[in-house]
């Protein structure tokens, strides 16, 4: 996804909340989000994002 991709890939836990790509997906109306807040409740909402560089030579 475009939107986690044009983040620096050198500092985790990121903010989402200047990140309008991902409040559709991440909502509690959202694909995602909809599964968490049927546990969590409807007000839930994403508060962090952390990145993982998983390639090969990281790891």
């Amino acid at each position: 996804m475009q939107a986690v991709e044009s983040q620096p890939a050198d500092h985790a836990g990121i903010r989402l909340t200047d990140i309008p790509a991902l409040t559709d997906l991440l909502d509690s109306r959202g694909a995602i989000g909809a599964l968490v807040a049927r546990h969590l409740g409807a007000r839930t909402r994403p508060v962090r994002m952390i990145l993982f560089d998983k390639s090969t030579a990281t790891n």
